[in-house]
């Protein structure tokens, strides 16, 4: 071939079709990797999480739409709809299935997929529970967050009580973990009555004196009526109450600190996105809360005639006025 017949041939080979050249079309593209999710809540309740779960995916590499795919199954507190809706993701075969509220939901995963990678958020020791072989090694397809608790936690939590109201005072904790709790469920003034009323609580021939201080425990995603009637109980009552999580003190309540749960969903995108990205999940090791946050409403202590100190103010994160 002439050259300069070479040099036209080779000027005509940039209007050749992509495909001609070895690359492929853009049908011929490979399906996107699919993150299922599999929530035992609503959606509405779950935005801030998601929020974190975006960021921390970012973080590996992946942005939903782009290179990466999204499917949600909600079962709107309906827990006996997690086999069917486990079962749904596991034919849809995802790549990975994020079980993203409770031990609940990370079982009925496991149960319908064994096979795919799941990254999982629990308050039970996922060890006990059997979703992996030890926390530093899974050994198995499952791995994720363990929201432990720590000595550290309490003391934090009565510093602030120390700061707030006078060490003298009667101190009571109710434990609200999900939506089962008939308290949570159905009537949470059965447990403020029971709190509050020393004849509820003592044998007759037993006096003591009423609380004047409470701690509510619940599970991160109670959903927002029963939030609400917790705190308005509270206020009812005239009862300083502190809480685990800061949604509480800015929907009214009057002080929360516990783990930061952006964070947690933010570290859990970047696992899936690392295992979408092909790290094994039995390799790496279940993870523990490392953020916590706290959070201190100023209307509400004004209601409750508390007097806020500067050592207070400097000790929380956020202060909503």
């Amino acid at each position: 071939m002439k050259r300069r017949d070479f040099i036209a041939l080779l000027g005509s080979a940039a209007t050749w079709p992509l495909a001609a050249l070895g690359q492929p079309a853009q049908g011929d593209q490979p399906p996107r990797p699919v993150i299922g999710f599999l929530n035992n809540i609503a959606s509405d309740q779950w935005q801030p999480a998601l929020n974190g779960f975006s960021r921390g995916l970012s973080e590996a590499g992946r942005v939903e739409s782009d290179n990466v795919d999204f499917t949600y199954r909600w079962t709107d507190g309906r827990t006996d709809r997690l086999p069917e809706l486990a079962a749904d993701l596991a034919r849809a075969k995802v790549s990975v299935i994020v079980a993203s509220a409770d031990t609940k939901t990370a079982l009925a995963a496991r149960s319908a997929a064994p096979n795919i990678p799941i990254v999982f958020v629990t308050e039970d020791d996922p060890v006990r529970f059997g979703l992996v072989g030890s926390l530093v090694q899974p050994g198995g397809h499952a791995t994720g967050i363990y929201l432990t608790r720590s000595v550290i936690d309490a003391a934090v939590r009565r510093e602030f009580w120390r700061l707030l109201v006078p060490s003298n005072q009667i101190f009571l904790r109710i434990e609200i973990f999900d939506a089962s709790s008939v308290a949570a469920k159905t009537d949470p003034e059965a447990a403020f009555a029971f709190s509050f009323d020393p004849a509820r609580r003592n044998n007759p021939r037993v006096v003591m004196p009423p609380v004047r201080a409470l701690e509510i425990d619940t599970g991160p995603f109670l959903d927002r009526r029963r939030r609400s009637e917790l705190v308005s109980l509270a206020s009812r009552h005239g009862i300083p109450a502190l809480y685990h999580w800061r949604v509480f003190a800015e929907e009214g309540g009057l002080i929360s600190y516990g783990i930061d749960i952006e964070d947690v969903y933010a570290r859990m995108g970047r696992y899936a996105g690392a295992i979408v990205n092909g790290e094994n999940p039995s390799l790496m090791p279940v993870l523990k809360p490392v953020k916590f946050e706290s959070a201190l409403n100023l209307r509400t202590a004004a209601e409750l005639g508390l007097s806020v100190s500067p050592e207070l103010l400097a000790r929380v994160d956020k202060v909503i006025e």
